[in-house]
């Protein structure tokens, strides 16, 4: 995978929701491969901020790290989307991960540690992602599906609320089928392909209060819509692979 490590000069802002306290460190380790100054918004739990703010602080030389509490409402994307979108909006790239716990499924106890490798393997990794995005025509960099979600994508319970959300933002393209996307949502993107969503004006009331739901929020929905976003700005989507897999 790498140690070398080639910096971009664009702007770059990294979502990080800390929900759970236990797999920070791990997060950390990851995060240290972007190797060059970034922003590092943070969303955790009012009783975790302090916690989570020293794990960072201890780990991280080259982010400067803004720590919010939040509401447990729209999971990680809330965050982002409502939370933090006007600091986003104020940087060219966009880096998206979680604390992704999906134990209780045993095809999916995995996912989260390849998404992580998928996203910020090592410094290589990073750079080459910047590379990508360093081309005018990408807007956005996925990673491969993990093999427990392989009969992705597809709509989901989601469609009627996928769909809401494409009208409000005047996509005229095709609605046969749902276009790839990045589950699990770690992503990078260019901050003009998610210029279409932001537009929306999203308030955290728009996303369902938490029930433990596996499917059919406004929170997954955008999940998927992210996959539509790029051809809105005339822009592409790529996904990459490490070479070398997690385990």
């Amino acid at each position: 995978m790498g140690t070398d490590y080639s910096a971009t000069n664009q702007k770059i802002a990294v979502h990080f929701h800390a929900y759970h306290l236990d797999l920070v460190d791990e997060a950390v380790e990851y995060l240290a491969n972007i190797q060059q100054k970034y922003t590092l918004l943070v969303s955790a739990k009012a009783e975790d901020v302090d916690a989570v703010r020293k794990k960072l602080l201890n780990g991280l030389p080259h982010a400067s790290i803004n720590v919010q509490s939040v509401t447990n409402r729209g999971r990680d994307v809330a965050p982002w989307v409502v939370y933090f979108r006007d600091e986003i909006l104020q940087h060219d790239l966009f880096c998206h991960i979680h604390t992704k716990s999906t134990e209780h499924t045993e095809g999916h106890k995995n996912w989260r540690k390849h998404l992580l490798h998928e996203t910020l393997a090592s410094p290589t990794t990073v750079s080459r992602i910047l590379t990508l995005l360093d081309d005018p025509e990408i807007g956005l960099v996925m990673p491969p599906y993990f093999n427990g979600v392989s009969s992705q994508p597809k709509w989901g319970a989601n469609r009627d609320i996928l769909f809401s959300l494409l009208d409000s933002m005047n996509y005229q393209g095709q609605r046969q089928y749902c276009e790839n996307y990045p589950a699990g949502s770690f992503f990078w993107a260019k901050t003009t392909a998610l210029k279409p969503l932001f537009e929306l004006n999203l308030k955290l009331q728009d996303f369902e209060p938490e029930c433990g739901q596996n499917d059919g929020t406004l929170a997954h929905a955008i999940e998927r819509v992210i996959g539509f976003l790029p051809s809105l700005v005339g822009l592409d989507m790529v996904c990459t692979a490490v070479e070398k897999p997690f385990n």
